[in-house]
């Protein structure tokens, strides 16, 4: 189920949840009124008092899409869509690692991930090599000749690009 609920704080909010779902009995936010000292208790829908506990995860989201983005400047809009998908997958991954490790379920390695400035960036890198290794190895087994082939390509788009 998925529930849209409208409510009037400061201004109109508007909320689509499908983990808060029913009917909001008791619940209440604390908020300040004009020309009250004291802030008072109103009423709130269950979706709101969610948001509030969790908001920060939706910035570090929104954030993490802006400063790890996989994304392209193109006019087709399914290779954006890909690479918007793409973009959050990655994200996902990297909050599970973490908390595995955390639980301490996680290798000992993973520990590198948790660094707040480092962290995410260290992690894309990793990943970004671990599945060009597995690629090469996996591929390579079938045909010898690829990653040569694939070696000579990058040489001469590099030598292109710089003018050599």
């Amino acid at each position: 189920y998925v529930q849209c609920c409208s409510w009037k704080d400061k201004k109109q909010v508007c909320f689509l949840n499908s983990n808060e779902i029913g009917y909001s009995d008791g619940t209440t936010v604390r908020r300040h009124r004009r020309g009250k000292r004291m802030r008072e208790l109103i009423n709130a829908p269950n979706t709101a008092v969610e948001y509030a506990l969790y908001y920060s995860a939706v910035d570090k989201n929104d954030r993490d899409s802006a400063d790890f983005s996989t994304s392209i400047r193109t006019n087709r809009y399914y290779i954006r869509i890909f690479c918007w998908s793409l973009d959050r997958v990655v994200h996902a991954e990297y909050v599970i690692v973490c908390f595995c490790y955390k639980m301490g379920i996680g290798k000992e390695e993973w520990k590198k991930y948790l660094d707040k400035n480092d962290g995410r960036h260290d992690f894309q890198i990793d990943l970004g090599i671990a599945l060009l290794n597995y690629a090469i190895e996996n591929e390579c087994a079938k045909n010898p000749g690829l990653l040569r082939e694939a070696f000579v390509d990058a040489v001469k788009s590099v030598a292109k690009a710089t003018g050599v």
